[in-house]
């Protein structure tokens, strides 16, 4: 029987699930082990972080031609790196946010992992993939206090070492609208395969 277009990239999308969750395995396993090495063997460390102008300076640009005008360019972004001391704050907000982050991946991979498995076994409405979409949504929305909390860390480890730093920088924002957005379609999706199990149990029961 030919394959439809649907099968083919329902395959796709399982083969690059299956490979992001052999990845992120040996992802957990490299992160642990250079951190570990990292922090056992040196003193000091690189910290870094996106920030963003609280204040800009325009600088004028002098156009080659008189058919446009009043050209400037502005300092939006930056990335601020320094040279710091290991402690006993950063190893341990090191390695809790490697295991927060890591096992909300590994969550989410693990339960779409699961969910597709049964779409090919064509059994997309049952009961626990309801379940499993709810807790993909869980983990996607934990992002949000996620990057809050690291920024925050961020902005203790700055403001204590670079003179002014709050009222010239602020920390860049990483993308916390988006995952909140995700998290609301994965709950939806979520609520459209409750829908489905209901519609399924029904027919079943008037057969």
């Amino acid at each position: 029987m030919k394959k439809s277009n649907a099968d083919w990239l329902l395959n796709l999308v399982n083969f690059i699930v299956n490979m992001l969750w052999a990845v992120n395995i040996v992802a957990i396993v490299f992160s642990f082990c250079t951190l570990a090495v990292v922090y056992a063997r040196s003193s000091y460390t690189d910290i870094s972080a996106l920030v963003k102008y609280r204040a800009t300076i325009e600088s004028p640009i002098k156009p080659l031609s008189n058919e446009v005008s009043n050209i400037t360019v502005s300092p939006y972004s930056a990335r601020i790196k320094m040279h710091v001391k290991i402690n006993p704050e950063i190893i341990i907000s090191s390695f809790l946010l490697l295991i927060l982050y890591e096992g909300c991946i590994t969550i989410i991979l693990y339960h779409l992992r699961k969910v597709f498995l049964s779409i090919r076994q064509k059994k997309p409405f049952e009961r626990e993939n309801i379940r499993r979409l709810k807790l993909t949504a869980l983990c996607t929305a934990v992002f949000a206090p996620l990057n809050l909390l690291t920024n925050l860390l961020y902005l203790v480890e700055f403001k204590d070492q670079i003179p002014g730093f709050e009222s010239n920088f602020k920390i860049s924002g990483t993308g916390n609208l988006v995952t909140i957005a995700l998290a609301l379609v994965i709950f939806v999706m979520a609520d459209v395969f409750r829908n489905g199990s209901e519609l399924k149990n029904e027919n079943e029961q008037f057969i």
